[in-house]
């Protein structure tokens, strides 16, 4: 701050008051003389003197130019004296001030701001407080600036504005500019993002609490085949973190080299043919669990058309697969049981058949084959009357009184036909058979 100055004595301002009226009239003359066509005069040591026309007109011009650029801007702009007092408002400020009936004479002009302040009263006394502080901070010289954001609504609308105190030059400052910016916008735009991002984490935590509480492994990769997520289930299989997990290839996850190449080129895949890519494995976790898994790598296209990342789901299926091997060698073993049934079956010296109610011929050995003069699968599926069509009849009522008292028929002695006509004598015994 600087120093005041001394007063003059009385004899210099005498003096003072003197040039002023020589200057005065000087001006004035200079004026006539030259007939207002000339806005300065030059003294014998080449220095210039701005006429006092000139120098009004340069002032008129450059307010002119400050309120044109004030005028310009969209916020409400009033300029302050040392006192709060308001000494000058931009266009902004006085259409505001028309549609939300403001009216007032001069459009606030010569009302003291810090007053208006201070007769705030209702929900927007505290904000009103608030910007009284930080306009007497500002005119005291005691801050640089003052902002704060408010919300002001319309009777239609809610609207919310910035408000900023600058200092003029000076120190202390010879006044203040307010400037109110309408930000509803802009406050909009970001109450929306907040809550899109509210939004957007709601549904990222019920979609991971979902695909967490399942049993199945879910998961995605980017381009270069490196975990962008994983599910609860697949990092206790792990034994790690989610965040120790994102951004690691197969490799980096410990998977042999052998399969971690073969997954990395599936995943590469989908990404190159857009198509979906299953497959199964045998695979050995970091904690030691042995397992086979079988999957499926799917692509999650973007806007554009293009695969934006690869989505895969990891089924555990040792235990069917356990089941199916299980199977296989009970179905090996049945094999071999019936092979050796049926050498033993061929090896029995009498003939055997095995008949159903509707006189088809479901089984028969060898010996069977040979009386007829036709192998063992010419003979099996068809019926007996095919084979034997003048005996079928009489054989098919005893097989049936037999299948239907569930008596067995023993000791019948009879004949049965040969090939070359001839017949042979045989005992028969006939069993019924029961599921």
């Amino acid at each position: 701050m600087n120093p005041p100055l001394p007063a003059p004595s009385l004899d210099a301002s005498a003096e003072i008051a003197a040039l002023i009226d020589v200057l005065h009239a000087t001006d004035l003359r200079l004026e006539e003389l030259l007939g207002g066509e000339v806005d300065a005069v030059m003294h014998r040591d080449g220095g210039a003197i701005l006429l006092r026309r000139a120098q009004s007109h340069l002032r008129e011009s450059e307010n002119a130019r400050q309120a044109a650029v004030l005028n310009a801007l969209p916020a409400h702009i009033a300029l302050l004296d040392t006192h709060g007092v308001i000494v000058s408002v931009n266009e902004a400020w006085r259409q505001f001030a028309d549609a939300n009936a403001f009216r007032t004479a001069g459009h606030g002009i010569g009302a003291n701001y810090l007053d208006v302040c201070d007769r705030a009263r209702g929900h927007g006394t505290s904000v009103a407080t608030e910007v009284c502080a930080g306009i007497h901070s500002v005119l005291s010289g005691g801050g640089n600036a003052f902002s704060t954001e408010y919300r002001c609504d319309s009777p239609t609308q809610q609207r919310w504005f910035l408000l900023t105190v600058t200092p003029l030059p000076g120190d202390p400052p010879k006044g203040a500019v307010v400037m109110h910016l309408n930000i509803t916008e802009r406050k909009k735009a970001v109450e929306a993002l907040e809550a899109l991002a509210r939004r957007t984490e709601l549904r990222e935590r019920m979609l991971n609490t979902m695909l967490s509480s399942i049993d199945d492994f879910t998961y995605i990769y980017d381009r270069e085949g490196r975990f962008l997520f994983a599910n609860q289930a697949l990092l206790d299989l792990w034994g790690l973190t989610l965040a120790e997990v994102v951004g690691k290839d197969f490799i980096g996850l410990g998977y042999p080299a052998a399969l971690a190449e073969k997954l990395e080129r599936q995943v590469r895949k989908v990404f190159e043919t857009q198509a979906s890519v299953a497959d199964e494995t045998a695979y050995v976790s970091p904690t030691g669990v042995e397992g086979y898994y079988e999957y499926i790598f799917s692509p999650a296209f973007a806007a554009d058309g293009s695969v934006e990342f690869v989505v895969g789901s990891t089924r555990d299926i040792t235990q069917r697969k356990h089941g199916e091997l299980e199977a296989s060698r009970a179905n090996h073993e049945l094999k071999r049981q019936q092979a050796e049934l049926r050498v033993l079956f061929d090896l029995m010296p009498a003939m055997v058949w095995f008949m159903d109610t509707e006189n088809n011929i479901l089984r028969v050995n060898q010996r069977v084959a040979q009386a007829a003069g036709l192998e063992v699968a010419q003979i099996e599926g068809r019926r007996s009357d095919e084979i034997y069509p003048l005996e079928a009849a009489r054989y098919h009522a005893d097989d049936l009184e037999v299948i239907r008292s569930g008596i067995p028929k023993l000791g019948s002695i009879g004949t049965v036909p040969r090939p070359d006509g001839t017949e042979i004598w045989v005992r028969t015994d006939k069993v019924p058979y029961r599921d």
